[in-house]
């Protein structure tokens, strides 16, 4: 099986954190909004986190294949206004 090797970087820090594989970038993005929306350092600081693909790891042979790192997301795009949607809920 392939999977999907991603990292997340930080500009706060000028660095890739560890990285790690997912099967599908859909996955991927969602578990990166998740961590953008609870309590995590990312959602803290979402403008200064973004989420990379940076390469595949083939399960049987354990071939890493390496990619030039291309940017899927940012965080503070994920961020859900949970504020916002309350108060249009509300009745005056």
């Amino acid at each position: 099986m392939i999977l999907n090797k991603y990292t997340i970087f930080d500009t706060a820090l000028g660095a890739y954190h560890q990285d790690y594989s997912l099967e599908t970038e859909a996955l991927a993005l969602r578990q990166f909004a998740d961590m953008a929306n609870e309590d995590t350092q990312i959602a803290k600081n979402p403008e200064d986190y973004s989420l990379w693909h940076i390469g595949t790891f083939e399960t049987t042979t354990g071939q890493l294949t390496a990619i030039e790192p291309t940017c899927i997301a940012k965080a503070h795009e994920h961020v859900l206004q949970f504020d916002h949607a309350k108060n249009n809920g509300k009745s005056k």
